[in-house]
């Protein structure tokens, strides 16, 4: 009996990966105020600073100016900064299985090529819907459709790196 709690006691050591770490809260504290910090201008200047078309296909500088420019900011420093994240993310998986490496990275691979396409199949969906809010408030109809072409285009590279290590691995 001995012998098998002493069994069991080496097999579930504490690894110390669920403990709460408060700097990684701080850290995801302030990773998430940066990533909201675009949302809460919009809607903080949509009524000081609305934008003025007649026409509702008129694409002019105060529309590059509000939208065009400070999403293409947006999407290099998102871009930039969560690359990383993959490798850790992949790095830390990898080294919590018990499974082989090759049978690891499929079955992920896998799983993140069909939750990807299902997100890509509702992105689109939103994508071809009418706004209710496109009279009234155009900078948050632009930059709702520039996030959802930006997701699109996040969730096909995803697919695309899916596919590539699929047919690598196989």
């Amino acid at each position: 009996m001995e012998q098998v709690e002493a069994k069991m006691m080496e097999e579930f050591t504490h690894t110390g990966q669920g403990d709460i770490r408060l700097d990684l809260w701080a850290k995801a504290a302030v990773v998430g105020l940066v990533l909201a910090a675009p949302a809460a201008a919009i809607g903080l200047t949509a009524k000081i600073n609305p934008i003025d078309t007649v026409d509702m296909d008129d694409w002019d500088a105060e529309v590059g100016l509000h939208v065009i420019l400070p999403a293409t900011l947006w999407y290099i420093i998102s871009s930039s900064g969560m690359g990383g994240l993959a490798y850790y993310f992949g790095k830390d998986m990898l080294q919590e299985s018990n499974a082989s490496i090759k049978e690891c990275v499929r079955s992920n691979m896998s799983t993140t090529g069909v939750v990807l396409a299902l997100v890509l199949s509702v992105v689109i969906g939103m994508l071809q819907n009418d706004l209710p809010f496109e009279v009234e408030n155009r900078r948050a109809a632009m930059w709702y459709r520039v996030l959802l072409v930006l997701s699109i285009e996040a969730c096909i590279k995803g697919i695309l790196m899916s596919c590539f290590f699929l047919v690598y691995m196989e």
